[in-house]
């Protein structure tokens, strides 16, 4: 049997005769063992409807492996264990990964396509085909890393019981990574750059296409004793092809670490992000400042003091305020229990080790 919904109640015998065409005795008397309710349904498995499938299978080589997998979820299946599961839906993925100079390119690529409306009862069906490119290359040991990222995602829906198309687009995405870390003597040096164009077209609405691009940029140096400093720096902008800029947003930050010894420790925090106006919002910019104090009472006990200041002003307007803030954050770390186990368990085989 499967259970939709586990949370009603036993139902009596006559209504398990009605449904189910069996006499049994009252199933309240079997409550620890199996709860038959007003949703529970027999499992049906020539069309799965109350079923979740997983197969999969994987060929490893010298270079690459290769692995198939094929998974469904009946419409009716629930997961106790993981209710945010979605079901009705059922698909297969193929995915292949190789290593080429002893790891330095290594290169991924993959196949899915899924499909959901298993029992043709829903006003609306998608069938999802997605392709995934990626490659990642480090040349050398002190050499950046350079990741590079492409997706071809198409959703269409097939005609259902409005009668109608109700999606057709297509979403491609580009996007490069480039990642740098280096430690020289007692000072490690971190950049990382990403850059990432979407283009989504839609085959139906015209006026729906549009373009995202997103990068941002981080550096960080750490000093002897742990002193470091970081900035980053991220853009937003979104762009349709009739209507022009929907948004445009630039993000700001830097923050400053200061250990006193081993136990104390002072940050300073500071970020800022910046709209520009568009057709639809007035341009503003919001600023928040904020001092964190750390310090370490004893070997399990962490307290974190932060103070911050916020404020927004929406240009062209009297849209400003101020939001003051102060938090406090305790963390308490228990010891581990494994030493106690491992002591526990020698000593015991040791006593059955001695002979009388």
């Amino acid at each position: 049997f499967a259970d939709v919904d586990p949370n009603t109640f036993c139902v009596n015998v006559d209504t398990i005769k009605k449904y189910f065409d069996v006499q049994i005795p009252d199933a309240r008397k079997y409550e620890n063992i199996i709860i038959l309710n007003s949703s529970t349904l027999p499992i049906n498995p020539f069309s799965g409807s109350s079923l979740a499938w997983h197969a999969e299978g994987v060929l490893k080589l010298k270079t690459n492996t290769l692995k198939i997998a094929y998974k469904r979820l009946g419409s009716t299946y629930f997961s106790l264990a993981n209710p945010f599961l979605r079901n009705d839906r059922a698909g297969i993925n193929v995915e292949d990964r190789i290593k080429l100079l002893k790891g330095r390119i290594r290169l991924k690529a993959s196949y899915s396509k899924f499909e959901n409306d298993l029992s043709q009862d829903q006003f609306s069906r998608k069938n999802n085909e997605v392709i995934k490119l990626m490659a990642r290359l480090k040349p050398l040991p002190k050499f950046p890393n350079l990741t590079l990222r492409y997706s071809n995602y198409e959703r269409k829906s097939p005609v259902s019981i409005l009668k109608s198309v109700q999606a057709d687009d297509v979403i491609k995405t580009l996007g490069a990574s480039l990642n740098y870390y280096l430690r020289t003597g007692k000072y490690t040096h971190t950049l990382n750059f990403t850059a990432t164009n979407v283009y989504r077209k839609d085959l139906i609405r015209q006026d729906n296409n549009m373009h995202t691009l997103i990068y941002s940029a981080y550096f960080s140096e750490y000093f002897p004793n742990n002193v470091n400093f970081s900035f980053q720096f991220g853009a937003y902008d979104v762009v349709t092809d009739f209507n022009g800029d929907l948004m445009l947003q630039k993000n700001y930050g830097a923050a400053f670490n200061y250990p006193f010894g081993k136990k104390l420790s002072l940050g300073i925090n500071y970020t800022s992000s910046e709209i520009s106006k568009t057709q639809f919002i007035e341009a503003s910019t919001r600023n928040v400042y904020r001092v964190n104090y750390k310090q370490r009472l004893w070997k399990q006990l962490e307290i974190t003091v932060g103070a911050g200041y916020a404020e927004y002003l929406e240009k062209g307007s009297r849209n400003f305020y101020n939001e003051p803030n102060v938090n406090l954050h305790i963390v308490y770390k228990f010891d581990s229990l494994t030493p106690y186990y491992t002591a526990e368990k020698n000593a015991v085989k040791k006593r059955n080790s001695k002979v009388y």
